[in-house]
C-alpha cells in the first residue's frame, strides 16, 4: 500500500561524490606536477598584457585511433525534462491532465509523499507521486495541494487516483493547468518503487555521461598542452567546448589570448585589441586560474546570445589545467634569460 511516509530522493548525489572524487584524483596528479614547476621558476609580472590573437575556428577533437571523441559544445542538459521521463517504460499509461506549457521543467530527483504535512518537505526541481492517502478525505487539503506543490519549485505532479481519491479533483486540474505545472495521473497498476528506480538510473546514466565529457575534456586539454599546444590553440579548444567566446589573462608572463565565437563576431568586428581586452574584463564572467594558493591568471567567458553557464567539472579541469602552458611559457622565459 502506497502510505503514510515521506522519501525526498536526489539519487544522483551519491555518484556525483564519487564522480567528483575521481576528477579531483586526476587534477591533483597535474597539481603536483604543476606545483614543482612554478617554484623552480617563480617570478614576478608587471605591465599589462602584450599580445593579442583571434582565430578562426578548431577543428573536431579526434583521439589517438582517429575516432571522434567530441565535437563543438557540450550540452548541459544533464537532467531530464517531465516530457522526457514521461517517455520511460516505467510511465507507460500515464494521462497528462494538465499543465503542458511545464514539460520542459529539469527534474533534480523524486519525492514520494502522502503524509497530511507533505508541504514541508517539498524540494525546488523534483517531481511528487503520491496516492493522496493522507489527506484523501480534506477538501480544504486537496484545493491546496497544486498551490502548496507549486509554491515549492516542484517540476510536475504524479498522482495515483486508486484506491484512494478514485477520481482526481477538477480543481487539481485547473490550477495545475493555469499554473503550468504538469499533472500526471498514474495507472492503477503502477509501483512507485518501479518509478523511483526508472529516474535514479536516468539520473545516474546522464551524470555517466556527464563525468565522461569532463575526463575526455581534461585528456584533451592536457594532451594539447604536453604536445605543445600555444596559448591561442588553448583558447580555441575552450571556446569549442564552452561554445563561448574566451579571453585567457596570463598575469605570470603578461600576455593574453582570446577566441571569438562565429555568434559574437559582428559584435567584436569593429572593437580594436585593446578595446576587445577591455569589454572582456567589463562584461565577460571571471574565473581565476589557480593552482593550490598561486594565481597563474584570469579565464573570461562571454556570449551575446547564450547564458554564460560552463559545466562546472569541465570548468575546474580547464581552470587547473591551462596552467601548465602558463607554467611552460614561464620556463621558456626563464631559458632565454640564462641564454
Amino acid at each position: 500500500m502506497e502510505s503514510a511516509y515521506t522519501i525526498s530522493a536526489n539519487p544522483y548525489n551519491f555518484y556525483q561524490n564519487n564522480a567528483n572524487m575521481i576528477s579531483n584524483l586526476l587534477i591533483s596528479l597535474l597539481q603536483n606536477r604543476l606545483f614543482l614547476l612554478y617554484t623552480k621558476f617563480n617570478n614576478k609580472c608587471s605591465g599589462m598584457p602584450k599580445t593579442f590573437f583571434i582565430c578562426s575556428g578548431y577543428p573536431a577533437f579526434h583521439d589517438s585511433k582517429g575516432g571522434r571523441t567530441m565535437e563543438g559544445s557540450v550540452d548541459h542538459s544533464f537532467y531530464p525534462t517531465v516530457a522526457e521521463l514521461l517517455e520511460l517504460p516505467a510511465f507507460e499509461g500515464h494521462t497528462l491532465l494538465a499543465g503542458c506549457k511545464g514539460l520542459d521543467l529539469r527534474v533534480l530527483g523524486i519525492n514520494l509523499s502522502d503524509t497530511p504535512d507533505y508541504y514541508l518537505w517539498l524540494s525546488k526541481n523534483e517531481i511528487i507521486v503520491t496516492a493522496c492517502h493522507a489527506i484523501h478525505n480534506d477538501i480544504q487539503a486537496l484545493d491546496k495541494f497544486v498551490l502548496n506543490v507549486s509554491d515549492s519549485g516542484m517540476s510536475a505532479i504524479f498522482i495515483k487516483p486508486y484506491p484512494y481519491l478514485k477520481k482526481i479533483p477538477d480543481i487539481m486540474i485547473t490550477q495545475a493547468d493555469m499554473l503550468g505545472i504538469p499533472l500526471i495521473e498514474l495507472p492503477k497498476g503502477v509501483q512507485f518503487s518501479s518509478l523511483t528506480k526508472a529516474i535514479s538510473d536516468e539520473l545516474l546514466r546522464r551524470q555517466t555521461i556527464r563525468l565522461e565529457e569532463a575526463l575526455t575534456a581534461n585528456k584533451m586539454l592536457t594532451s594539447t598542452i604536453i604536445e605543445g599546444a600555444a596559448l591561442e590553440d588553448i583558447v580555441c579548444m575552450i571556446s569549442a567546448l564552452m561554445n563561448n567566446s574566451v579571453m585567457i589573462l596570463d598575469t605570470i608572463n603578461t600576455r593574453q589570448a582570446f577566441h571569438i565565437c562565429p555568434e559574437d563576431l559582428d559584435f567584436f568586428a569593429d572593437l580594436s585589441a585593446e578595446k576587445t581586452s577591455d569589454f572582456f574584463a567589463e562584461k565577460a564572467q571571471m574565473y581565476e586560474l589557480k593552482s593550490g594558493d598561486h594565481s597563474f591568471g584570469y579565464l573570461y567567458l562571454y556570449s551575446s546570445v547564450f547564458e554564460v553557464n560552463p559545466e562546472p567539472r569541465i570548468l575546474y579541469q580547464i581552470q587547473h589545467v591551462v596552467p601548465l602552458e602558463i607554467t611552460r611559457e614561464q620556463q621558456k622565459q626563464a631559458f632565454r634569460k640564462d641564454d
